[in-house]
């Protein structure tokens, strides 16, 4: 998610050697990591277990529910471009402040891994 909104202010700033369409990539991998929390499985296979816990599961649908939004400012950015999606716009203000919401939601997971 980090180097998504990293790489994402870089194809913004016009540097050419982003491959923005992977950085999107990687976050609908995110969310479906976090579809497979909330409904059972692991990557390619079914044998993980949902998150049962009530907090936990509220946690996880929130932070798919951001994921999302982020997901798709991050599409709406890159096809806009120029001065209605580059730094400063008032969609990369919206943008920066989902992304500060996703990481202010990790701090609260008890399990969280460094990103």
């Amino acid at each position: 998610m980090s180097k998504s909104h990293l790489w994402l202010e870089e194809f913004l700033s016009e540097d050419p050697t982003v491959d923005v369409d992977r950085r999107l990539a990687e976050l609908d991998e995110a969310d479906d990591l976090m579809l497979r929390l909330l409904q059972g499985g692991v990557r390619d296979r079914d044998d993980g277990d949902a998150i049962e816990e009530p907090r936990l599961r509220r946690l996880a649908m929130e932070v798919k529910e951001r994921l999302a939004r982020f997901r798709s400012l991050s599409a709406e950015r890159r096809y806009l471009g120029g001065e209605k999606a580059g730094i400063g716009s008032e969609l990369d203000q919206t943008y920066d402040d989902v992304f500060h919401t996703l990481l202010t939601s990790r701090r609260h997971h008890p399990h969280r891994r460094p990103m």
